[in-house]
């Protein structure tokens, strides 16, 4: 957003729901607004006046520059963050939500976009065609899912600027893992959640 008219549009147009201060209703769907942009102020942080306290939206610009565009048959584009993308913003709302409110939801997320990297093909071809990628299975003998995994951390430093990755980095690096590995479960009705060694190594692999 280049200024909060831009928010005052949104509210004008759309009922606002729940008690977050930034949550909508949009055709029918539950949306939260998050403003970013040249809103920000410092960096990383905005302040919906309905919130009535800060909203961290640290990184949001850094994927928003580097996401996918996609074109609609209306002819209207849009964004769409890349999965790595999608999770350096996750690491940090984990941070950020599993010390206060003990939340587990960032941590099935990323479970899950660790699951997308495990098994799709072109993250394969990746680890065993490139110079890096099979460093990176050299590295775990030869162990796809955690090298998969260490790929996808080192995707979602390269969607950050380098001072967010620095911060990020060292954020990460402060808080324990046992919390993370614990809730690091797939959804239900999916493919079974590895043994709680297991998950405990592959978050390990999150680093920056």
């Amino acid at each position: 957003m280049s200024d909060w008219t831009v928010s005052e549009r949104i509210e004008e147009c759309f009922p606002r729901i729940g008690s977050s201060g930034i949550r909508c209703r949009i055709a029918g769907i539950s949306v939260d607004v998050m403003p970013f942009g040249q809103v920000e102020d410092p960096e990383g942080v905005s302040q919906p006046a309905p919130r009535g306290e800060d909203l961290v939206v640290f990184g949001f610009r850094d994927v928003h520059e580097r996401a996918l565009r996609l074109t609609l048959p209306s002819g209207q584009g849009i964004r769409l963050s890349q999965p790595a993308g999608y999770v350096a913003l996750k690491m940090r709302s984990w941070i950020d939500r599993a010390e206060y409110y003990g939340s587990d939801k960032d941590a099935r997320d990323l479970s899950l976009a660790a699951s997308w990297y495990q098994n799709t093909p072109e993250i394969g071809d990746r680890l065993y065609d490139t110079a890096e990628g099979f460093e990176m299975l050299s590295e775990f003998d030869m162990d796809t899912d955690l090298a998969g995994v260490r790929l996808l951390s080192l995707d979602a430093a390269g969607q950050l600027s380098p001072a967010n990755r620095n911060d990020l980095a060292r954020r990460w690096a402060a808080i324990g893992l046992d919390a993370l590995a614990r809730d690091f479960l797939l959804p239900a009705g999916g493919p079974p959640s590895p043994n709680a060694d297991r998950r405990r190594a592959v978050v390990t692999q999150f680093t920056l």
